[in-house]
């Protein structure tokens, strides 16, 4: 795990519900405390960190991020509940998505070298 924390996902009907996000090597997890118990439960399919291919802050809102994911192809809203963990998120996530990319193209350099 890499990152743990609070964030606001917004739904098709924009209204935002309280997660608790993890970060992982690979993936993103949106999941909700269980009231009766500490267990988490997941609340969306894990989100692959290769398959988000647009990532920026939300024209709309301060306090939001959006990105898109091409499978599905679905775009994702969160907010975040305080300013704290925004600049947390927003450097964490960047930090995560720069790293995937970067090591995408150079397996996909390494290829094309490979096939010459």
């Amino acid at each position: 795990m890499i990152f743990s924390g609070q964030l606001l996902l917004q739904q098709e009907n924009k209204t935002s519900i309280e997660t608790w996000a993890i970060l992982l090597n690979d993936m993103l997890l949106f999941t909700q405390r269980n009231p009766m118990d500490t267990n988490l439960t997941l609340i969306s399919e894990p989100i692959l960190l290769t398959n988000i291919v647009d990532f920026r802050s939300s024209n709309e809102r301060e306090d939001a991020l959006m990105f898109v994911c091409n499978k599905p192809n679905v775009p994702y809203k969160i907010r975040y509940p305080n300013k704290c963990l925004q600049c947390a998120w927003q450097t964490i996530l960047e930090q995560r998505l720069k790293t995937w990319q970067r090591s995408l193209h150079d397996e996909s350099s390494s290829a094309d070298s490979d096939l010459e």
